[in-house]
């Protein structure tokens, strides 16, 4: 893809994945060669380098055993970067000792995540009462929640996020579609039934939509207008002040690099809004997260 011109914003990348397994057991990779390896800050500060970047560290999944191992990693990291803001770190909300674990996190620690689409996750299990109490006492700690779930479970966030007025809560990966919509509907998606939930979230004014994931949908050959359709409908369906990016580096590796992820991200919130991009890009995760306001 060719290159931006030099007005390009500053960049609050919200959702950046990192692994040494040499330092955090990371067993998924097994069933996945392409991501078997390590996936460094240095080689993510390389992708990137012709951007003006900070990044906030999000969870991989690791290994149960691995958690405090992680969290040790990610606070080194950041404690030795001007690239690497804060972490948002993996927490089990159904867990008697959730709260004891996120209050033993580091300073850096802006928000938890569990993956919520794995089959150990069905239908309803951030509805659980033990759950939800998790939600308000991260709400009492001004800290927020990921909600990485499949699109069809989006009426779970609605609940959620009405059942806790005072916690933000981050949908990832734009609920989780496909980045095509002129394609069957995924995995049983409905598109319509997405739409819907995804206009109903946005009316809350404690989530925010998180533009990123998009690109593991897509092959090689994309293009940027192919992000428009879900992208736009984000736009349309949150106030443009609750919407953040996110690279998902390295799994947006599938088609794009970070860099030209950015790019097409980028030109497509400029042509769609070209009057809120440093909200976008920038400001609305500073705010969200507490972040220095000078990065």
């Amino acid at each position: 893809m060719g290159s931006v011109e030099n007005d390009r914003p500053l960049i609050v990348d919200t959702h950046l994945h990192l692994w040494d397994k040499s330092k955090v057991a990371v067993s998924w990779t097994n069933d996945a060669p392409l991501f078997d390896r390590n996936f460094l800050l240095s080689q993510y500060a390389d992708d990137v380098k012709e951007w003006n970047v900070r990044a906030l560290y999000m969870e991989v999944n690791a290994d149960e055993t691995a958690k405090n191992e992680e969290v040790a990693y990610v606070d080194e990291l950041i404690a030795g970067s001007n690239l690497l803001e804060a972490g948002i770190y993996f927490g089990d909300p159904l867990s008697p000792a959730f709260q004891d674990w996120v209050d033993g996190l580091p300073v850096n620690a802006k928000g938890i995540r569990q993956v919520l689409h794995l089959p150990e996750s069905p239908s309803n299990y951030c509805l659980q009462d033990r759950f939800i109490d998790s939600m308000h006492a991260l709400g009492d700690r001004d800290m927020t929640f990921d909600l990485c779930l499949n699109a069809s479970d989006l009426s779970d966030a609605v609940i959620l996020a009405e059942k806790c007025p005072d916690t933000r809560f981050v949908i990832d990966h734009c609920g989780t579609v496909h980045a095509d919509f002129s394609i069957a509907a995924p995995d049983g998606v409905n598109w319509v039934q997405w739409r819907q939930d995804l206009a109903i979230l946005g009316q809350f004014p404690n989530v925010y939509c998180k533009l990123s994931g998009l690109m593991s949908s897509l092959d090689q050959n994309w293009k940027k207008d192919d992000l428009k359709p879900v992208i736009g409908q984000c736009m349309e369906s949150f106030d443009t002040s609750r919407i953040i990016v996110g690279s998902d580096w390295p799994i947006c590796t599938l088609s794009s690099s970070a860099s030209d992820w950015y790019e097409a991200l980028h030109q497509v919130v400029l042509d769609l809004d070209s009057d809120h991009t440093a909200s976008i890009f920038s400001k609305n995760a500073i705010s969200l997260y507490g972040l220095n306001d000078k990065i």
